[in-house]
Protein backbone atom coordinates (compact mmCIF):
# COMPACT_ATOMS: atom_id res chain seq x y z
CA UNK A 1 0.00 0.00 0.00
CA UNK A 2 1.33 3.35 -0.70
CA UNK A 3 0.24 6.70 0.52
CA UNK A 4 1.91 9.81 -0.20
CA UNK A 5 0.66 13.62 1.46
CA UNK A 6 1.95 16.86 0.06
CA UNK A 7 4.39 18.12 2.28
CA UNK A 8 8.28 18.90 3.37
CA UNK A 9 12.89 15.66 4.68
CA UNK A 10 16.14 11.56 5.38
CA UNK A 11 18.76 10.56 2.72
CA UNK A 12 19.32 6.56 2.23
CA UNK A 13 22.83 5.41 3.44
CA UNK A 14 25.16 4.06 0.81
CA UNK A 15 26.89 1.18 2.67
CA UNK A 16 28.55 -0.98 0.33
CA UNK A 17 30.46 2.16 -1.96
CA UNK A 18 31.13 5.73 -1.86
CA UNK A 19 30.88 8.24 -4.66
CA UNK A 20 31.52 12.20 -5.35
CA UNK A 21 27.98 12.62 -6.64
CA UNK A 22 24.71 11.26 -5.09
CA UNK A 23 22.97 7.59 -6.23
CA UNK A 24 19.57 7.99 -7.60
CA UNK A 25 16.97 5.32 -7.21
CA UNK A 26 18.98 2.12 -9.02
CA UNK A 27 20.27 3.75 -11.81
CA UNK A 28 24.58 5.28 -11.85
CA UNK A 29 24.56 8.04 -13.97
CA UNK A 30 27.91 7.13 -16.32
CA UNK A 31 29.73 9.88 -14.93
CA UNK A 32 30.20 7.77 -11.34
CA UNK A 33 29.68 4.08 -13.41
CA UNK A 34 33.20 3.20 -13.74
CA UNK A 35 34.56 4.44 -10.28
CA UNK A 36 32.34 1.90 -8.90
CA UNK A 37 33.21 -1.92 -8.04
CA UNK A 38 31.71 -4.43 -5.81
CA UNK A 39 33.62 -6.72 -3.73
CA UNK A 40 32.82 -10.23 -3.46
CA UNK A 41 34.16 -12.91 -1.23
CA UNK A 42 38.10 -13.92 -2.47
CA UNK A 43 39.68 -11.75 -5.25
CA UNK A 44 36.21 -11.54 -7.52
CA UNK A 45 35.83 -7.90 -8.45
CA UNK A 46 32.01 -6.72 -10.96
CA UNK A 47 32.08 -3.59 -11.79
CA UNK A 48 28.51 -2.06 -11.62
CA UNK A 49 27.64 -1.61 -15.55
CA UNK A 50 28.91 -5.63 -15.66
CA UNK A 51 26.26 -6.00 -12.55
CA UNK A 52 23.58 -4.06 -13.74
CA UNK A 53 23.62 -5.64 -17.42
CA UNK A 54 24.23 -9.74 -15.81
CA UNK A 55 21.36 -8.85 -13.99
CA UNK A 56 19.11 -7.37 -16.49
CA UNK A 57 19.81 -10.53 -19.03
CA UNK A 58 18.99 -13.07 -15.86
CA UNK A 59 15.38 -10.82 -15.48
CA UNK A 60 14.65 -11.28 -18.85
CA UNK A 61 15.07 -15.19 -19.09
CA UNK A 62 11.87 -15.35 -16.83
CA UNK A 63 9.94 -13.94 -19.86
CA UNK A 64 9.79 -10.17 -18.85
CA UNK A 65 8.88 -7.44 -21.45
CA UNK A 66 11.20 -4.60 -21.57
CA UNK A 67 9.29 -2.35 -19.51
CA UNK A 68 8.80 -4.49 -16.90
CA UNK A 69 12.47 -5.49 -17.11
CA UNK A 70 13.43 -2.40 -16.31
CA UNK A 71 11.26 -1.66 -13.52
CA UNK A 72 12.70 -5.26 -11.88
CA UNK A 73 16.29 -4.11 -12.75
CA UNK A 74 16.15 -0.33 -11.17
CA UNK A 75 14.47 -2.24 -7.76
CA UNK A 76 16.75 -4.04 -7.62
CA UNK A 77 19.54 -2.34 -8.19
CA UNK A 78 17.98 0.49 -5.50
CA UNK A 79 18.65 -2.52 -2.97
CA UNK A 80 22.03 -3.68 -4.07
CA UNK A 81 23.57 -0.27 -3.75
CA UNK A 82 22.65 -0.12 -0.34
CA UNK A 83 23.39 -3.16 0.93
CA UNK A 84 20.23 -4.11 1.64
CA UNK A 85 19.17 -7.87 1.18
CA UNK A 86 16.15 -6.99 -1.27
CA UNK A 87 18.32 -6.97 -3.99
CA UNK A 88 19.90 -9.15 -6.63
CA UNK A 89 19.81 -12.35 -4.48
CA UNK A 90 16.08 -12.73 -6.37
CA UNK A 91 17.18 -13.28 -9.64
CA UNK A 92 19.11 -16.87 -7.88
CA UNK A 93 16.33 -17.12 -5.20
CA UNK A 94 12.72 -17.21 -7.15
CA UNK A 95 11.83 -13.60 -6.10
CA UNK A 96 11.52 -12.19 -9.36
CA UNK A 97 9.45 -15.15 -10.83
CA UNK A 98 6.75 -14.52 -13.10
CA UNK A 99 3.58 -15.76 -13.11
CA UNK A 100 2.26 -16.82 -16.44
CA UNK A 101 -0.98 -17.29 -16.10
CA UNK A 102 -0.79 -13.48 -14.61
CA UNK A 103 -3.97 -11.08 -15.92
CA UNK A 104 -3.59 -7.14 -16.60
CA UNK A 105 -3.28 -4.97 -13.90
CA UNK A 106 -6.47 -3.52 -13.38
CA UNK A 107 -7.03 0.19 -11.18
CA UNK A 108 -10.50 -0.87 -9.48
CA UNK A 109 -12.67 1.43 -7.30
CA UNK A 110 -11.17 4.59 -8.46
CA UNK A 111 -11.84 7.77 -6.26
CA UNK A 112 -10.07 10.93 -5.72
CA UNK A 113 -7.83 10.59 -2.84
CA UNK A 114 -7.83 7.14 -3.42
CA UNK A 115 -7.75 3.79 -5.09
CA UNK A 116 -7.43 -0.22 -5.35
CA UNK A 117 -5.25 -1.95 -7.61
CA UNK A 118 -6.07 -5.28 -8.56
CA UNK A 119 -2.38 -7.00 -9.55
CA UNK A 120 -3.81 -9.59 -11.19
CA UNK A 121 -1.03 -11.94 -9.92
CA UNK A 122 2.12 -9.89 -11.61
CA UNK A 123 4.85 -9.25 -9.94
CA UNK A 124 4.65 -7.18 -6.80
CA UNK A 125 7.54 -4.29 -8.07
CA UNK A 126 5.62 -3.79 -11.30
CA UNK A 127 2.11 -3.59 -9.43
CA UNK A 128 3.12 -1.65 -6.42
CA UNK A 129 5.49 0.66 -8.48
CA UNK A 130 2.17 1.76 -10.14
CA UNK A 131 0.93 2.38 -7.20
CA UNK A 132 3.48 4.57 -6.15
CA UNK A 133 2.82 6.55 -9.67
CA UNK A 134 -1.11 6.62 -8.88
CA UNK A 135 -1.07 7.91 -5.26
CA UNK A 136 1.65 10.12 -6.51
CA UNK A 137 -1.11 11.76 -9.27
CA UNK A 138 -3.69 11.76 -6.59
CA UNK A 139 -1.63 13.54 -4.44
CA UNK A 140 -0.78 16.14 -6.96
CA UNK A 141 -4.30 17.08 -7.38
CA UNK A 142 -5.71 16.68 -4.04
CA UNK A 143 -3.32 16.87 -1.45
CA UNK A 144 -3.08 13.53 -0.66
CA UNK A 145 -3.54 10.03 -2.46
CA UNK A 146 -3.61 6.40 -1.00
CA UNK A 147 -3.75 3.15 -2.81
CA UNK A 148 -4.02 -0.37 -2.16
CA UNK A 149 -2.79 -3.44 -3.83
CA UNK A 150 -3.65 -6.95 -4.26
CA UNK A 151 -3.40 -10.08 -5.86
CA UNK A 152 0.62 -9.68 -6.46
CA UNK A 153 2.36 -12.82 -7.38
CA UNK A 154 6.41 -12.79 -5.03
CA UNK A 155 8.03 -10.49 -3.47
CA UNK A 156 7.57 -6.35 -3.79
CA UNK A 157 11.02 -5.59 -2.68
CA UNK A 158 12.93 -3.11 -1.12
CA UNK A 159 10.02 -0.35 -0.16
CA UNK A 160 12.53 2.74 0.26
CA UNK A 161 12.57 2.69 -3.37
CA UNK A 162 8.85 3.53 -3.44
CA UNK A 163 8.98 5.66 -0.64
CA UNK A 164 11.59 7.86 -2.11
CA UNK A 165 10.08 7.89 -5.21
CA UNK A 166 7.26 10.01 -3.58
CA UNK A 167 9.83 12.32 -1.75
CA UNK A 168 11.29 13.27 -4.92
CA UNK A 169 8.05 14.37 -5.71
CA UNK A 170 7.86 16.80 -3.32
CA UNK A 171 5.42 14.73 -0.83
CA UNK A 172 5.74 12.95 2.55
CA UNK A 173 5.49 8.84 1.21
CA UNK A 174 4.48 6.03 3.42
CA UNK A 175 4.88 2.52 1.98
CA UNK A 176 3.36 -0.42 3.99
CA UNK A 177 3.54 -4.41 2.87
CA UNK A 178 2.14 -7.28 5.11
CA UNK A 179 4.17 -10.73 5.10
CA UNK A 180 4.45 -14.48 5.78
CA UNK A 181 4.87 -15.60 9.41
CA UNK A 182 8.55 -15.14 10.03
CA UNK A 183 8.64 -14.00 13.96
CA UNK A 184 8.04 -15.67 16.99
CA UNK A 185 6.78 -13.90 20.26
CA UNK A 186 9.04 -13.59 22.94
CA UNK A 187 9.79 -16.53 24.18
CA UNK A 188 7.99 -18.46 21.91
CA UNK A 189 8.98 -21.24 19.22
CA UNK A 190 6.43 -20.78 16.42
CA UNK A 191 6.43 -17.95 14.23
CA UNK A 192 3.05 -16.03 14.06
CA UNK A 193 4.26 -12.60 13.29
CA UNK A 194 5.18 -11.10 9.91
CA UNK A 195 7.98 -8.46 9.56
CA UNK A 196 5.55 -5.77 8.62
CA UNK A 197 7.90 -3.84 6.19
CA UNK A 198 7.73 -0.15 6.26
CA UNK A 199 8.88 2.38 3.89
CA UNK A 200 8.80 6.22 4.60
CA UNK A 201 10.27 9.74 2.89
CA UNK A 202 10.40 13.25 3.61
CA UNK A 203 11.65 15.66 1.01
CA UNK A 204 14.13 18.20 2.42
CA UNK A 205 14.80 21.44 0.89
CA UNK A 206 18.23 21.20 -1.06
CA UNK A 207 19.14 17.65 -0.96
CA UNK A 208 17.30 13.97 -1.77
CA UNK A 209 14.52 13.51 0.75
CA UNK A 210 15.21 11.39 3.96
CA UNK A 211 14.31 7.79 3.74
CA UNK A 212 13.96 5.32 6.00
CA UNK A 213 13.23 1.06 5.05
CA UNK A 214 12.83 -1.08 7.70
CA UNK A 215 11.43 -4.81 8.36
Amino acid sequence: MSFSLKSASITPGVTMMKSKSPLKRGRVSSASKKSFVVKASGDTMVSIDELTETTRKAIKTYGYDEKATECILDILMYAQLRGNNQGIIKVTTNGIARDPEATPIKITEPVPLSAAIDGGNNHGMIVLDKAAEIAIEKCKQHGVGVVGTNHTFTSTGALGYYAKKIGEQGMVGIVLAQSPEFVAPAGAKQAIFGTNPIGCSIPRKGGEPMTLDMA
